[in-house]
């Protein structure tokens, strides 16, 4: 702030400035409230983000409209703030009562110190002059930032002062007032021009309106010209705000307003004045900061002790206030004076459709026309019945109705009163009375009851007509719509039925005790705790579709209201006036809108992210953030900054990663995330302001959360592994079980060939030999010439053979594979192809193993088989034999270059031949899998695969069995 008050500041002319009107119906909020952390105020600027930064005694602030933030204060090398300059591209200077500036730019500060860097003393002002340059100004100088250097301005520049008191723009002129003169440097000068200090004085206070406000050297203080011209002035008992406005007869007046510690202002010690780029003004006091803004609701000034006061309209821009404790006001635009000839005590009021106004109340009933006041006494049993009256209603012919609480409905006509007998539906006193354009009236009762008298007739509306209000308060009459509303929310007559409009997300419009439809469609309710308005559209499509909900824009406290609605009496509380201007009472106050000037806010809001926090500690979000391992909650701090409606800013966010949608957060300026595994995130985050406004994309910003030692790759990895190998054992684990069981059963198998050997050579072939030793020696007493010894002698030697059979067979049974499967096959092979066209080929892999026994023969009866078969059938050139001895598997391939077979054969095998499946048979025995591929005309192979843990004697361990493989890849 400047040293002196001879400084104006002045805020960029508006036309349409919603600041031009009186300050009594500019809205008044204490910031701070009785908050005295924040200490005393005595700086303040706003940055292009929109965020007020604040100097206090304790330190720097930056205010989003909702919260202080600190966060640079203990970051600045000193506490005591006298000066605050915003720059054009976000720097935002600070200068210190006891000397020094900090630039602070984004999360960095610099520091300049004072006596060195800039000149020494309270440093009161920082801006950017005529020449683009910075300038700082202090109790002993002037200096200005040239490539980056703090250098002092003197002779150099034309400029002699040693103490300057103030510095300011003006009208794109630099100017330095001090004790030896006003100097001002002009855009394109190189020097310094010098005028009279007062004549430059006297020049800036003469130019703010005609007549003059003068600068008051004795007790004006900060002075501000704000976006409408309205002089602001910070004086002793508060602050003073000047308004110039042309009266009736073209004459220049100057209106002077004041505003107090005992209107509400913080303290009548004012520091400055500020107006912020949404045109509200701001004055910051010793004890607190307080906002002045305009809101759509215009609240009426109105003296004395007004309760409970109602609006009625008359022509033009003229409407009646009355009230319970003064006689009504009669209020001509924005101008309200009492009108004494009707008394006090007014509690319902209407005009008829000649455009006279009737008021009833603790006196009477009383009728303006033309401008003059008749009265209508009560009748004697109304005559202490004024507190009662309830509703009022004039009809096309002029009658008179009046609803009176306990006593009932009373008719005025030809100069005298009669009660209305209402006993044929049931009821007594309506809550509400209208007639509409079509000379209907309309009684309204509270328990969900509505009568139409027309013509003669009545026709009553309640819940079986879909009715549901549980209390009716309010009804509004065109002529295309019947509007009613009340403790339940609004409904609108459709035919014969009434069906109920609701709003977005649930929204009932609770309570509704006025209501009011524009010339334009646009429906107006008021609430209990504000007023609504829906768009003519949304009710268009409302009524083609009775579940939509109707979007709504809510006028609340920040929008001007003050106090409830009544929902008793009087009724209705919201009025159309001629001139288009809607009129809302609550039990306090009077307040009017134009419906075509509604103020919006279409600045796009700015979103910032503030902060990330673990729990443990607070980061700004700039730079690379990373979290500590194994962070369990994560808060994020963003806002957008927002002076005047700042809670009416609707935020939504998303991490990526972890949200597939947008997240809607209201009003709330933080997020919270729990159970945040290791990794990167990145976090976004949108505003849209009231208006529907959305910010220019999204904010974002990206962090890490580390890993504990159990949550790295490599961990995982190793566990992965460690999985594997578990895996692995236990599957060896059973395979070394199934090849014991499987060894066992073959065992088993052994055991039984080797007894039923035993049994065929200890039995059957001892018996037989005996029998042939027998036989011998019978044929031995027999002659050589007898046909008989002949005869016997060939019979013993085919008994020899078919013994020396058995005993080969019996030698199978018990014998081991002690042969090579290689030679065997060798063997058949060459007996088979010796001396035909066929040729044989043996190809053998790996080294030979020792083979257990049931492998050996039933691996060699298949492959004799196969070799056979192909032999016999396939009219080829080649047979082929390959024995592998892998680490795994033991491999047998018989490859013929045949005719091959079908892919009947394949899976049947030949008509009445077994050969096929009885190799498969024999594969299944030993675990082995089998497998043919065939087409014809191209030969076929069979292969026996038996795993290496049944085939062999000694098995191969894990190492040999991967070095083997390595080997297999590498010859591969």
């Amino acid at each position: 702030m400047a040293l002196h008050a001879q400084e104006i500041d002045r805020a960029l002319r508006s036309a349409d400035s919603p600041l031009d009107r009186p300050l009594a119906e500019l809205r008044h909020i204490n910031i701070a409230q009785n908050d005295t952390t924040h200490g005393s105020f005595t700086a303040i600027a706003q940055s292009p983000d929109g965020f007020l930064w604040l100097g206090s005694s304790t330190g720097l602030l930056r205010f989003d409209g909702v919260r202080f933030d600190d966060t640079y204060a203990n970051r600045l090398p000193h506490l005591s703030i006298n000066s605050l300059y915003a720059d054009v591209n976000g720097d935002v200077w600070v200068g210190y009562t006891t000397g020094g500036l900090s630039r602070i730019r984004g999360n960095d500060i610099v520091n300049y110190q004072g006596g060195a860097d800039v000149p020494q003393g309270t440093l009161y002002t920082v801006l950017r002059g005529p020449d683009a340059h910075l300038w700082a100004a202090s109790t002993t100088g002037v200096a200005r930032l040239v490539d980056d250097r703090w250098t002092k301005v003197g002779e150099d520049l034309g400029f002699d002062e040693d103490h300057p008191q103030s510095m300011q723009m003006i009208d794109g002129e630099l100017w330095i007032v001090g004790n030896r003169g006003a100097w001002y440097l002009k855009p394109g000068a190189t020097k310094f021009g010098v005028m009279d200090a007062g004549e430059h004085i006297d020049a800036e206070w003469r130019r703010t309106g005609t007549p003059a406000r003068l600068y008051n050297q004795e007790h004006d203080g900060a002075a501000l010209v704000d976006s409408s011209g309205a002089l602001w002035i910070s004086e002793p008992t508060g602050v003073e705000r000047d308004r110039w406005i042309t009266d009736g007869d073209g004459h220049p007046q100057r209106i002077v307003e004041t505003f107090s510690s005992v209107d509400g202002l913080s303290s009548n010690s004012v520091e400055d004045i500020f107006e912020d780029r949404e045109e509200s003004v701001w004055v910051i006091t010793r004890h607190g900061l307080d906002q002045f803004r305009a809101t759509n609701l215009r609240p009426m000034s109105l003296p004395g002790n007004v309760q409970i006061p109602f609006v009625v309209p008359d022509r033009g821009e003229q409407v009646w206030i009355p009230n319970i404790w003064q006689s009504p006001f009669r209020v001509t635009g924005t101008t309200a004076s009492l009108y004494p000839e009707i008394p006090s005590g007014i509690t319902v009021a209407a005009r008829d459709k000649r455009g006279a106004v009737w008021m009833a109340g603790q006196y009477g009933v009383f009728k303006y026309e033309n401008g003059d006041v008749s009265k209508i006494e009560w009748p004697p049993e109304l005559q202490h019945a004024g507190a009662y009256i309830q509703a009022i209603a004039v009809d096309k012919q002029g009658v008179l109705w009046v609803s009176v609480t306990v006593h009932g409905l009373y008719r005025f006509v030809d100069g005298s009163w009669s009660k209305v007998d209402t006993a044929a539906y049931g009821k007594g006193s309506p809550i509400r009375l209208l007639s509409d354009v079509l000379d209907r009236l309309w009684l309204v009762y509270p328990d969900d009851s509505l009568f139409v008298m027309d013509q003669g007739k009545t026709r009553h509306y309640g819940a079986s007509d879909g009715l549901k209000t549980d209390e009716l308060l309010a009804i509004e009459v065109t002529p295309s719509h019947v509007w009613v509303g009340g403790e339940r929310g609004l409904f609108l007559q459709q035919g014969d039925r009434f069906v109920q409009i609701k709003g977005k997300n649930g929204e009932i419009f609770r309570v509704i005790t006025g209501i009011a439809e524009g010339s334009n469609g646009d429906l107006w309710l008021n609430g209990l705790d504000g007023a609504y308005r829906i768009e003519a559209k949304e009710l268009a499509r409302a009524q083609a579709d009775p579940s939509y909900e109707v979007h709504f824009r809510f006028f609340g406290q920040d929008d001007g209201r003050i106090g409830m609605a009544d929902r008793i009496r009087p009724l209705p509380t919201l009025a159309k006036g001629d001139d288009g201007r809607l009129w809302f009472s609550t039990s306090t106050a009077a307040s009017w809108l134009s419906p075509g000037k509604i103020l919006r806010a279409a600045m796009a809001p700015t979103v910032v992210i503030d902060a990330i926090s673990d729990g443990e500690a607070r980061y700004s979000a700039s730079g690379d953030i990373r979290l500590r391992p194994l962070t369990r909650r994560v808060e994020i701090e963003y806002t957008a900054p927002s002076l005047a409606n700042p809670k009416r800013i609707h935020f939504r966010y998303r991490l990526d990663g972890v949200d597939n949608e947008w997240q809607d957060a209201g009003d709330r300026r933080s997020a919270y995330y729990t159970n945040l595994g290791p990794g990167h995130y990145r976090f976004h985050v949108e505003a849209i302001n009231e208006d529907g406004v959305p910010s220019d994309g999204d904010g974002s910003f990206a962090f890490a959360i580390g890993a504990a030692w159990y949550q790295t790759k490599v961990f995982k990895l190793l566990c992965a592994v460690s999985i594997l190998a578990l895996l692995a054992a236990l599957h060896g684990l059973r395979m070394r079980q199934e090849r014991a069981r499987i060894r066992m059963s073959m065992q088993a198998r052994n055991d039984e060939r080797d007894r039923i050997a035993r049994d065929l050579h200890d039995t059957v072939l001892q018996s037989v030999q005996g029998l042939v030793m027998r036989f011998q020696s019978v044929a031995d007493r027999i002659p050589e010439d007898q046909h008989v010894r002949i005869a016997l002698e060939g019979a013993l030697d085919r008994a020899d053979k078919v013994v020396a059979e058995a005993r080969g067979r019996v030698l199978d049974l018990r014998s081991k594979a002690l042969g090579d499967l290689r030679e065997a096959l060798e063997q058949t092979g060459r007996e088979l192809t010796s001396g035909q066209s066929m040729r044989f080929k043996m190809l053998i892999e790996g080294r030979p193993r020792e083979l257990v026994t049931q492998v050996y023969w039933e691996v060699l009866a298949i492959a004799k088989e196969a070799m056979f078969n192909a032999f016999q059938h396939s009219n080829g050139t080649l047979l082929e034999a390959e024995i592998a001895y892998l680490s795994s598997a033991l491999r047998v391939r018989l490859r013929d270059d045949g005719v091959g077979l079908s892919e009947t054969m394949l899976q049947e095998g030949r008509p009445n031949h077994w050969g096929i499946s009885g190799m498969r048979e024999r594969a299944g025995k030993v675990s082995a899998k089998f497998r043919i591929w065939s087409r014809e005309g191209e030969g076929c192979e069979i292969e026996i695969l038996v795993p290496a843990g049944i085939a062999y004697v000694a098995q191969v361990g894990g190492f040999q069995r991967m070095l083997g493989r390595m080997l297999q890849w590498a010859r591969s």
